[in-house]
């Protein structure tokens, strides 16, 4: 129950991520559901598959990527966190450097939909004879959808 797994989670954020009670705190209150999440099931794996993939050699880079988007907690590594970096590397020509270097300095490209905003737009741009490139791949994530159309 939330109860039950508040205090123990709170507590198992602050030493996986090395932070302060503060710094857990701002996770939490921007992420709420972290709090009724399992450590074990998802925030471990999530956690990993980060440190990994992104070649986040220490915890201060891991807890540097979470506290720019602590919704990658609740991310399911194989039906969203590898889809999209694969999409990315993809949009890359290959150049999986490249990406994980975009990834993470902005970690919430992770949080866009793969089929209902990342690759139509990538198709719109190709159709448009737009270089895709690093640049484009920003752009498909982060633009907003008036600024895209346009």
């Amino acid at each position: 129950s939330i109860p039950n797994n508040m205090e123990p989670n709170l507590q198992w954020l602050e030493r996986r991520l090395r932070l302060t009670t503060g710094q857990a705190r701002k996770i939490v209150q921007r992420l709420p559901q972290i709090l009724s999440l399992s450590t074990e099931e998802t925030i471990e794996p999530t956690l990993q598959w980060l440190q990994e993939e992104l070649l986040l050699s220490t915890t201060t880079e891991l807890a540097t990527v979470i506290d720019k988007m602590p919704t990658l907690l609740s991310c399911n590594v194989d039906t969203n966190l590898q889809p999209t970096l694969e999409f990315c590397v993809d949009v890359c020509g290959g150049d999986r450097p490249m990406v994980i270097s975009i990834l993470k300095a902005d970690p919430s490209i992770f949080c866009y939909s793969l089929e209902k905003r990342l690759k139509p737009r990538l198709k719109k741009a190709k159709d448009a004879d737009l270089q895709i490139d690093g640049l484009i791949l920003r752009q498909i994530a982060k633009s907003t959808h008036d600024k895209w159309k346009a």
